[in-house]
């Protein structure tokens, strides 16, 4: 990303369509988090994430489920406001975003929010393998929970059989992690 720069401040492009073959955001959402705070984990079968961290730093914990992804399964991400960045987190890629400062995100999605497809996981799975994403952040209870239904009690794993049987048109082929950066 390009920051423009005057005597006032700076002004830059966060997204671009163009930028990344994937659904286009359809919802824009802020969240502002405390210090020491963990949001996720969670995976999603119908919808691609798409942040911009605008003030503060975050530590992003990636799992890749997708049957056949190219991508390397396990990822780290930190993130600073001082580097504006756009990280687009595609269907079946589980992610949990850790806080260790108070920060401010901004959160785009290609469909609007649709509490059934939340599965959530427990940030500390061995399968995650993400040491160093928190070492006891604090979970507290979200702010809304997400209606019962039989699809959201159930636990990440093993998230890929379950994506392997939805149909193609939920997810873009051969879709990687993406980020851009200035």
């Amino acid at each position: 990303m390009t920051a423009h720069a005057d005597g006032r401040g700076d002004l830059t492009e966060i997204f671009r369509n163009e930028w990344f073959e994937s659904p286009s955001p359809v919802q824009w959402l802020v969240t502002r988090t405390q210090a020491n705070a963990l949001r996720g984990v969670h995976v999603h079968a119908r919808h691609w994430d798409y942040y911009c961290l605008v003030a503060g730093e975050l530590v992003v914990g990636l799992h890749d489920l997708r049957p056949g992804s190219v991508s390397t399964r396990t990822a780290m991400l930190r993130m600073s406001a001082e580097r504006l960045q756009l990280l687009a987190v595609p269907t079946g890629v589980a992610h949990g975003l850790y806080s260790p400062t108070p920060s401010t995100l901004m959160v785009g999605t290609s469909t609007y929010y649709d509490p059934a497809d939340h599965r959530g996981c427990r940030w500390n799975e061995s399968e995650l393998d993400w040491d160093g994403l928190a070492r006891r952040p604090s979970c507290r209870p979200r702010i809304a929970t997400p209606a019962a239904t039989p699809n959201s009690r159930r636990a990440c794993w093993p998230i890929s059989r379950r994506l392997q049987r939805r149909s193609d048109n939920t997810r873009r082929p051969g879709a990687a992690l993406g980020a851009n950066s200035r």
